[in-house]
């Protein structure tokens, strides 16, 4: 990796410490220099946050690139602290029409990192454990008058996203996040034995109690997720960086025999210990945070590790999605499936037998989605 990739974690290894980034007064201007590239490394990953926070501890700092940085930390304050109230009117509106549902993914993981604010925001995820629920809620948003996208035409995932005035919420019916494999029915029957059989968790936004998933399902659930998207070539640092807080918060609380089992038939050991590994590393995830077998250190292993590094940095990824903002909508939909493929063909040997399962019509929504925004 070059300096400023180097930086870049350096600087992230900080924020989760809740510390001021530690160096002299070489390092402090070689940093400020490395500044822009930061900062573009910092939107590529959705980090933006808690890079900004780092970099204005510098002492030197240009005071253009404070004032712009200080703004934009403000901006991204307001913008939670705004979802956070919506979130909390929502819930509360849902509990009283007997409507249950579970805050997932971001605003969950956001309350797990030393300061929520600096999470870069995205969604409202809420779970609906009840299908019946689900499909009222949507019906009841429709009415509304509220946009309501769909993941799928045969609505096989349950998943449809209502653009709200503010955000978009995003409605799930179940919490499945690899449609192409053939091991969910394992993973339901895990999900709904934790679901139903583990005291209900709840955290606080905006002072409204609202319900998160069980410690256990939460990690797991947050890897699925963060895998998915690397499936698909879209993972990034905030989803790792999701799943390392929640890894290092209720790690050693996890059943580890039962997580065990579930990796096991779900053939997803090597891959949780290979990104697992890779928190490690980078961020120094404790070890007593670890609650899975970690993977023989081989040859192999290693040449994975590097080449799972490699991947977030070499930008082949972003070369080919650049090329889809040319051309017709088709030549822009094939670009961004083709840089797809490209990454899943590269990086087979980690994505293992999930490299080739993914429907054609499930990339091609992908490629949808990139080029139309919603």
């Amino acid at each position: 990796m070059d300096r400023a990739s180097l930086l870049f974690i350096e600087l992230l290894r900080a924020s989760i410490r809740g510390i001021p980034f530690e160096n002299n007064g070489s390092d402090s201007e070689s940093t400020i220099q490395q500044a822009p590239h930061l900062w573009r490394l910092a939107k590529q990953h959705q980090v933006e946050g808690m890079i900004a926070d780092q970099l204005l501890t510098l002492p030197e700092l240009p005071m253009n690139i404070s004032v712009q940085l200080m703004s934009y930390l403000q901006g991204l304050e307001r913008l939670s602290n705004d979802m956070s109230a919506v979130l909390a009117k929502l819930y509360n509106e849902l509990e009283a029409l007997n409507f249950h549902s579970i805050l997932v993914k971001g605003h969950a993981n956001a309350a797990l990192y030393p300061n929520p604010l600096l999470r870069t925001i995205g969604d409202i995820d809420l779970y609906f454990p009840n299908k019946s629920d689900f499909e009222k809620v949507i019906e009841m948003m429709s009415r509304r008058g509220y946009k309501i996208h769909s993941e799928t035409k045969n609505n096989k995932l349950l998943h449809k996203a209502v653009q709200m005035d503010t955000f978009l919420l995003e409605c799930h019916g179940q919490l499945l996040y690899l449609p192409m494999t053939s091991k969910n029915k394992v993973f339901e029957e895990y999900y709904s034995q934790l679901l139903n059989h583990t005291e209900k968790k709840t955290i606080l936004i905006d002072d409204v109690p609202v319900q998160v998933l069980p410690a256990e399902l939460q990690l797991i659930h947050t890897f699925l997720h963060f895998f998915g998207d690397f499936l698909y070539g879209g993972a990034n640092f905030k989803r790792l960086l999701d799943w390392y807080f929640v890894v290092s918060k209720y790690g050693h609380t996890i059943d580890q025999d039962r997580l065990s089992r579930l990796l096991k038939e779900m053939k997803l050991e090597y891959q949780v210990g290979l990104f697992g590994e890779l928190l490690h590393r980078w961020f120094e995830l404790p070890e007593e945070s670890i609650p899975w077998k970690r993977p023989e250190k081989t040859p192999n292993f290693h040449r994975d590790l590097k080449s799972l590094e490699h991947c977030y940095f070499e930008n082949r990824m972003e070369q080919l999605k650049s090329r889809s903002s040319q051309g017709s909508v088709w030549q822009q939909r094939f670009w961004k499936w083709w840089s797809v493929v490209d990454h899943n063909f590269h990086y087979r040997h980690i994505i293992g037998h999930y490299a080739y399962k993914a429907p054609m019509d499930m990339l091609l929504f992908r490629a949808q989605e990139t080029v139309k925004r919603r």
